[in-house]
């Protein structure tokens, strides 16, 4: 009875999570938007965008065997997207 319960939840979980991904881009999208209109919040913005390239570019480097010596900072434009 319970494998039942557990195959018929997959699938709405399954769901669920779609439908967050699909309300959440658009969102996403208006408030870097709304945000990037003002300088204080633009450069919390370009911040947060840095970040994320320097903790990816890491993981790359270190998942292809390699040591990080630097990794070069996006464009302010690049680093908004």
């Amino acid at each position: 009875a319970k494998e039942g319960s557990m195959a018929q939840a997959l699938p709405l979980t399954k769901l669920g999570s779609l439908l967050i991904k699909t309300l959440a881009k658009p969102l996403s999208k208006r408030v870097k938007h709304e945000f990037s209109r003002f300088d204080f919040t633009k450069r919390i913005l370009i911040s947060i965008g840095q970040s994320a390239h320097l903790a990816t570019s890491r993981m790359q480097i270190w998942s292809a065997g390699y040591r990080v010596k630097s990794i070069k900072p996006l464009e302010e434009d690049k680093a908004l997207k």
